[in-house]
């Protein structure tokens, strides 16, 4: 016990230590920053980062058939799965029919983010090479070429993934409604283009940081959505199912608060907007990257306090269902018209998925800005 208690202590004081130096260095940088501009004519101010994106910006043709590549292999194998084991796990479980249609989207995001999660993993924690959680100079020092390889895989296979994704979700992906399938391929579509525009400017730690700070979240969301599912079957181990799912549930809140908040938050938005103006020289596109970033950040503690929002409502007992997807609205015009509507205490991941946030964000989200 004496132990748990000590390395509580030993973290809170490096989290604090680390929201002191975000807190006392970054504001006044970006201040420092922003006021050196030239605001003299339009021109003036946007002519800098439009010189640098012209001069700097290269994406080999090579890389670009690696993504598509990477995207043709990922939605065979994504189809693949769908239709033979995905599916007929989800018949297996004997779920409600409109589940069934989810459940294949879930598993395949568990086992995506699961895979890239868990090679960053390695190569954020187990290789000296890539010590970039650690010491963030190391972000802005020249790479090996085996280190560039390392990188160079992640961001292929995560613009692959993204560029499938347009894909299934604008036009092979018939079972999405029409609202939710416009959202996704326009965040998928934004994705990509932020991701390019970061690996074509050399950005790679940065960047694998970042996607490794959203990718975590994700695999407790979709894992706790599948849970919820046969949660909701109405038979068998119904209550075990809910308090696995909102046992994954509180388990994605945690991740959310510890790599979206804290590590993507204070110790990234740190080595960027810091550590890049005193380490590099002059920090091309400085303001641009770290308005972006912070942009993101304002979304995370707004869906945060969203999530927060949800878990209030189901410790007091509210049903807080809401009516954005087709089926769900659906389902409540007939429960309207048979004047018996379903009133139940829901699960926390029951309200969550069916209430604030709809059903895919905020793990597609917004998600990355690198």
């Amino acid at each position: 016990m004496e132990v748990v208690l000590s390395v509580t202590r030993s973290g809170m004081y490096t989290a604090l230590a680390d929201c002191r130096n975000y807190c006392t260095t970054v504001p006044q940088t970006f201040y420092r920053k922003f006021f050196e501009q030239d605001f003299s004519s339009t021109s003036a101010f946007f002519q800098p980062p439009l010189d640098t994106i012209r001069n700097e910006f290269t994406f080999p043709v090579e890389d670009a058939i690696g993504v598509m590549v990477s995207a043709a292999c990922l939605l065979l194998l994504r189809f693949t799965l769908h239709h033979t084991l995905f599916k007929s796990a989800g018949h297996s479980m004997k779920l409600r029919e409109e589940d069934v249609k989810k459940v294949p989207e879930s598993l395949w995001s568990v086992v995506f983010y699961s895979s890239v999660f868990s090679y960053m993993c390695y190569l954020l924690h187990f290789t000296e090479r890539h010590n970039y959680l650690t010491d963030m100079h190391s972000w802005y020092t020249p790479m090996t070429d085996l280190a560039r390889n390392e990188l160079w895989w992640v961001y292929i296979v995560e613009l692959g993934y993204y560029l499938s994704a347009v894909i299934n979700d604008g036009y092979l992906n018939t079972e999405k409604v029409f609202t939710d399938k416009v959202m996704m391929v326009i965040h998928h579509a934004a994705t990509i283009g932020l991701i390019v525009f970061s690996y074509s400017l050399d950005f790679l730690p940065a960047g694998v940081v970042v996607l490794y700070c959203h990718d975590a979240c994700d695999i407790w969301l979709d894992s706790a959505k599948i849970f919820n599912y046969l949660g909701r079957r109405g038979f068998g181990l119904t209550k075990l199912y809910e308090a696995i799912s909102n046992g994954l549930f509180v388990t994605f809140v945690i991740s959310w608060v510890y790599f979206r908040l804290y590590l993507f938050g204070v110790k990234t938005l740190y080595g960027t907007g810091y550590v890049y103006y005193t380490d590099v020289d002059p920090p091309h596109l400085y303001l641009t990257f770290n308005l972006l970033l912070h942009v993101l950040l304002v979304l995370h503690y707004i869906w945060f306090a969203l999530i927060l929002k949800v878990v209030i409502k189901v410790i007091q007992g509210e049903d807080k269902e809401d009516i954005r997807e087709k089926e769900i609205r659906e389902r409540k015009m007939k429960e309207k018209r048979l004047k018996n509507p379903i009133r139940r205490k829901s699960s926390l991941a029951q309200v969550y998925l069916d209430n604030t946030l709809a059903t895919d964000a905020p793990d597609g989200d917004d998600k990355k800005i690198l």
